[in-house]
C-alpha cells in the first residue's frame, strides 16, 4: 500500500519487527473523544485507568483470585501510561 492512499499516515514504526503505520488522526480523534466526558490533560488518562482498576478490585467476587484480576490491572496501567506519555505539549 503506498503512501499516497493513506492520507493520515505517518512514519511506519517497527512492532516485533513488522512494519506499521501510525495514524496520528486516529489518536487526535480519541483524545478529542475522551475529552467530552474526563480530563485528558495532564494525569487524566492514569486517573480514568485508576478508577477503573479501583472498582475492577471492589466488584470482584471474594472468590476471585489476585492472579485472576492481575492481567487486567497491569494492563490498565500499562494504557494509562502509554496515554499520558504518547505526546507531549511544545513549550513556548
Amino acid at each position: 500500500m503506498s503512501l499516497e492512499l493513506l492520507p493520515t499516515a505517518q512514519p511506519i514504526v517497527n512492532i516485533n519487527g513488522v512494519p506499521h503505520f501510525l495514524n496520528i488522526k486516529e489518536y487526535e480523534s480519541f483524545v478529542q473523544q475522551c475529552a467530552t466526558f474526563m480530563a485528558t490533560e495532564g494525569k487524566g488518562f492514569e486517573l480514568m485507568t485508576q478508577i477503573i482498576a479501583d472498582q475492577i478490585l471492589d466488584t470482584a467476587k471474594p472468590s476471585t483470585m489476585v492472579d485472576e484480576l492481575r492481567p487486567q490491572l497491569k494492563f490498565l496501567k500499562e494504557l494509562g501510561f502509554f496515554l499520558e506519555n504518547i505526546v507531549s505539549p511544545i513549550s513556548k
